[in-house]
């Protein structure tokens, strides 16, 4: 989630002008996503050994 609210602040600062902070929020973006995409695959593995466990939805 955040890496979608930098991007889009990246994308403000460009269409203003502000090329040094687009740059700097889209790098910000990046890691983010990066650091999500770790963070959901761990625990998708952890899910996965039986680990983690999920709560069930029933009753």
């Amino acid at each position: 989630m955040v890496g979608i609210i930098l991007s889009v602040l990246a994308r403000r600062r460009a269409t203003t002008g502000d090329i040094d902070g687009a740059l700097r929020a889209s790098r910000n973006a990046k890691t983010w996503c990066w650091v999500s995409l770790i963070l959901g695959l761990v625990a998708y593995l952890l899910v996965a050994l039986g680990v983690l466990h999920l709560p069930s939805g029933g009753t």
